[in-house]
């Protein structure tokens, strides 16, 4: 293990912000998934898809971190956070691991946003996947609804690892262009494909609400997000895209 305090920077470090693509002469840290959730202290971290042969860890004393976007991009990303931390800490008041379905007053379109701009952040150059283009339009006008050529679900994942993972296609009957971000107790999971559960929360009716609207939204929580799914299905072909191979798994540890 690489014993250091880890940050992923731009490859090359040119200073250009991955939301604003504006260039400036520092760029700042942004915690993906939001501090938040529970994403800080001394993690251990390794690249999902290991395409090298070797496995290399690194360690993380203050959360998975990326040094990807500018001051301004990254307070803006506070505004979605708290709808974020807000969620959080409603989810951690109650044992879920005792109910079918669960209540939560939350806006949901704030939290949309803010995990659509922290998969921005999460990748080591500003260039763009067709993903990408998605999450930017949560950003150029967060007053005009999301467009539907993307699916935002969320289910229970109540495992310790922390998953950030970008830009793959799953073969299936039809290619499903994915993306996950997974912290304990829920699974953000984006796809071109519409995902046919009854155990996972479709939030597409929320993108045209307001971010800062509140809404009672009633989720699923009778059957977890397995640990490694979809993402790791050994059962479906997968194909690594732009930028998947800077997935991320994290996990924390002891102090």
């Amino acid at each position: 293990m690489k014993n250091k305090n880890f940050v992923i920077e731009k490859k090359p470090q040119d200073g250009i912000c991955n939301i604003c693509l504006n260039q400036f002469d520092v760029l700042s840290e942004d915690h993906v998934p939001p501090e938040s959730t529970g994403n800080h202290g001394k993690l251990e971290y390794r690249y999902y898809f290991n395409t090298a042969g070797k496995t290399q860890f690194h360690e993380f004393t203050d959360g998975i971190r990326y040094k990807t976007v500018c001051h301004e991009c990254n307070g803006s990303l506070s505004n979605f956070d708290r709808c974020i931390a807000t969620f959080y800490k409603q989810s951690w008041q109650v044992d879920l691991n005792n109910c079918d379905e669960h209540s939560f007053s939350i806006k949901p379109n704030g939290i949309i946003r803010g995990v659509l701009g922290h998969f921005l952040s999460s990748k080591s150059t500003h260039n763009r996947s067709v993903f990408d283009d998605f999450c930017i339009d949560a950003w150029n006008d967060i007053t005009k609804p999301l467009p539907q050529t993307f699916n935002f679900y969320v289910k229970y994942y109540p495992h310790n690892d922390i998953r950030v993972v970008r830009d793959l296609v799953l073969i299936g009957r039809t290619p499903a262009f994915t993306s996950v971000m997974k912290i304990k107790p829920w699974a953000f999971i984006v796809t071109d494909q519409e995902i046919y559960d009854e155990h996972v929360t479709r939030w597409n009716d929320y993108f045209a609400y307001p971010w800062h609207q509140k809404k009672n939204v009633s989720i699923s929580v009778s059957h977890a997000c397995p640990q490694d799914e979809p993402e790791g299905n050994v059962e479906i072909m997968k194909i690594l895209g732009l930028l998947a191979t800077e997935s991320v798994i994290g996990k924390k540890l002891e102090t």
